[in-house]
């Protein structure tokens, strides 16, 4: 099941079993913040350095999230420190080639 859920670029149930695995919860990770928008959901948008993981999950009480893409810390803080779009997070979504309509 954890191969289906960390597939890239798909929203998936799951987020609390995927975030809670050891080689998550013993990482050191990078915030973005939790008010980042989607239609009408709020989502909080993160970066795991163990896993280069940078993903975005829907805050609770769903167990929705994305992982968007495997990056090293110099391309997500790169990525960040030009973010303009504020907290709209389907154009993130679009930076990495993917629409949840």
């Amino acid at each position: 099941m954890i191969n289906q859920i960390t597939s890239p670029n798909k929203i998936a149930l799951g987020y609390t079993e995927w975030i809670e695995q050891t080689e998550r919860t013993a990482s050191k990770k990078i915030e973005f913040g939790t008010w980042w928008r989607l239609d009408a959901t709020y989502w909080r948008v993160s970066w795991i350095e163990d896993t280069r993981e940078f993903y975005a999950a829907e805050r609770k009480p769903s167990d929705r999230f994305v992982v968007l893409s495997s990056l090293e810390k110099k391309e997500v803080n790169d990525l960040m420190h030009k973010w303009f779009d504020g907290d709209n997070l389907r154009a993130l979504f679009g930076r990495f080639g993917y629409d949840p309509a």
